[in-house]
């Protein structure tokens, strides 16, 4: 269930590849890779902190996370993914 108040950014069972065209900072501390692609599954809304968790898959089945605070432009994921046009099967 989409708990989280912004628009719905990514779409489940969507791959998406990880690019930081724009913001590679996030990349020192996260577990992403540039080039690998991911399969997001869903996300939480953290009240207390104010930001979004948004839940990825690895293909190997490795779940990493990427997140998004309230002051964040809702299209600052467009810099560091990019939709690959393939959804994977339930």
């Amino acid at each position: 269930m989409h708990m989280n108040w912004r628009r719905h950014i990514f779409e489940s069972r969507r791959r998406y590849r990880v690019v930081a065209k724009c913001d590679v900072s996030f990349l020192k501390d996260s577990q992403f890779r540039v080039g690998e692609v991911v399969v997001y599954y869903r996300d939480h809304y953290n009240y207390f902190d104010g930001l979004s968790i948004y839940l990825f898959r690895t293909l190997s089945g490795e779940e990493l996370w990427w997140t998004l605070h309230d002051s964040d432009p809702d299209d600052k994921w467009k810099c560091i993914f990019e939709r690959v046009d393939e959804i994977v099967a339930a």
